[in-house]
């Protein structure tokens, strides 16, 4: 047999290996690019935007309004809440189909502190706002332990449900393709369903008023007084204040006198103004509180320097009263949102008569603005 030439192939031999080569070089390419898989991604959340209105009660009542606010968001399985702090009035949730239990109130946690601070925050039952302790020396050289009265705080409290139909009416569907119009970037398709809660910030704090009678006021200087038996804080969920207890001094900045009629002895009404979180849980109503669960405390320093210290058993003399001009709302027991403690007018504060010491000495019956029946400052500590 002729023996073939293997010359003749070595052209057909090359041009199948550049076409070997070229087909490499093509599989690598390939390999090298990014490919995304041409199909819809859906994203199956509801778009929640929550909007709190804070100024029906809260701005009214404390003169300002919220820097921002905190939300609280309770999945009916989840261990922990989603926990959002914004600056504004609104929030702007992405949540699955659940039944969601929320909490809100202003500001953010930190801001709070050091009079306040949030407790047991992982349990939507239990997450409370509790007042801080802190021991106090008053002038008569007592030190005893006492809770600050709180800083303004509102609460708004709701269930809502996300259902599988809010789902659908919010399906986000993103399609990635290459638009050389768009430089490569991927497009989507976002429809405009938005699900909107609609909250109202409800304060929480209680304004206690004070009024006390006074025998010869012109003895008085100044004044400081404190108040136990009152609750240390209050469940953000429910209207329930805690069961615990503290003593509150009361704000030394809110103190006033006004003569007492035109009574002999110089009578006068000391009053105060303070804020605090109320009765505690179990002792709202006169039949729940005996005399000694709240003792009012003063220590008054007369203007010839002597201290002194009174105290009255007045359980039986807080009374809750309805805020005028305000609507009674009774989930949020706006009946619960006032304290009068009156003393009745036969307890008489009576101070030991003061010769003047130095002019002006005192509050002067003779003033003008006692006669008219004007009010005047006194100061505290």
């Amino acid at each position: 047999m002729k023996q073939r030439s293997l010359t003749r192939f070595r052209p057909a031999a090359a041009r199948c290996a550049r076409r070997g080569l070229a087909l490499l070089c093509g599989l690598l390419l390939l390999a090298a690019c990014e490919r995304r898989p041409l199909e819809a991604i859906v994203n199956e959340t509801v778009r929640v935007q929550l909007v709190v209105n804070w100024d029906d009660y809260f701005t009214p009542l404390y003169g300002e309004h919220p820097n921002g606010m905190t939300v609280m968001v309770w999945g009916s399985h989840a261990a922990r809440p989603i926990v959002e702090s914004v600056n504004g009035t609104t929030l702007t949730l992405h949540l699955v189909p659940d039944v969601y239990r929320l909490v809100v109130f202003n500001d953010r946690e930190d801001e709070f502190l050091p009079y306040m601070r949030l407790r047991d925050a992982t349990s939507f039952s239990d997450v409370t706002m509790r007042l801080q302790h802190y021991d106090h020396t008053t002038r008569d050289n007592e030190t005893n332990d006492y809770v600050h009265y709180p800083e303004p705080i509102g609460v708004a409290v709701d269930t809502f449900e996300i259902s599988e139909a809010m789902v659908l009416r919010d399906t986000t569907i993103f399609v990635p393709y290459k638009d050389y119009l768009s430089n490569g970037q991927q497009l989507y398709h976002d429809n405009d369903y938005v699900y909107q809660i609609d909250e109202v910030g409800m304060p929480m704090t209680v304004n206690l008023y004070l009024e006390a009678k006074v025998k010869r006021y012109q003895s008085i200087q100044t004044v400081e007084a404190s108040l136990s038996g009152l609750a240390d804080g209050f469940y953000l969920s429910r209207v329930d204040r805690t069961a615990e207890a503290g003593t509150i001094i009361l704000n030394p900045n809110t103190w006033r006198f006004r003569k007492y009629g035109d009574t002999p002895d110089s009578l006068g009404i000391i009053s105060n103004e303070t804020m605090c979180f109320g009765l505690p849980y179990g002792k709202e109503t006169l039949a729940e509180r005996s005399e000694a669960d709240n003792v009012l405390s003063f220590v008054i320093t007369l203007t010839d320097g002597t201290v002194l210290r009174q105290s009255f058993e007045v359980g039986k003399d807080l009374h809750y009263i309805t805020p005028e001009g305000i609507e009674v709302q009774i989930r949020y027991r706006e009946d619960l949102r006032n304290i009068l403690l009156k003393l009745d007018l036969s307890e008489v504060i009576v101070m030991p008569p003061v010769p003047d010491q130095r002019v002006g000495a005192g509050f002067d019956a003779e003033v003008r603005d006692w006669e008219d029946g004007g009010i005047i400052d006194l100061g505290g500590f």
